[in-house]
């Protein structure tokens, strides 16, 4: 899928998890971690590895929630949140993603859809916009 998409749906995911709270910061907050594991490929590493992990989701929770910032106690969850959606929309193309890394490096993906659907592929990029605005509608209210 493409950054955009990424981070619109992980945003949307955010807007229904903390609508209790109202805090936008959260819910921006989780639009750029559904797009940082795509920084793979900037710093060098191989794209769809590591950063494409249960584990990098699972660590960079984990870091968030040890050291927790100043105002932003649940700055774990929106990083999980992010890189979580990031992780379902990869696996829903053709290259998957190695949710197992470094335990095992085969890619998953869902079959049904992965196997017809590649990351550029703008019917599934626009679906994916579409279902994110329509999860941001429930959630500040405006669908029902």
């Amino acid at each position: 899928m493409l950054k955009k998409t990424h981070a619109l749906f992980g945003m949307a995911v955010a807007s229904l998890v903390f609508r209790g709270f109202r805090s936008y910061e959260y819910i921006i907050m989780t639009g750029i971690f559904a797009v940082i594991s795509d920084l793979d490929s900037v710093i060098g590493l191989k794209h769809r590895g590591f950063t494409h992990s249960l584990s990098f989701a699972f660590l960079v929770s984990l870091m968030l929630y040890a050291i927790p910032f100043e105002g932003y106690r649940l700055a774990w969850l929106s990083a999980a949140i992010g890189i979580l959606s990031h992780l379902f929309l990869d696996s829903l193309t053709r290259g998957g993603v190695p949710l197992y890394h470094p335990l095992s490096k085969k890619r998953h993906s869902l079959p049904l859809v992965a196997k017809h659907v590649r990351y550029d592929s703008l019917p599934a990029n626009l679906f994916f916009i579409l279902v994110s605005v329509i999860l941001m509608a429930k959630a500040v209210g405006v669908l029902v």
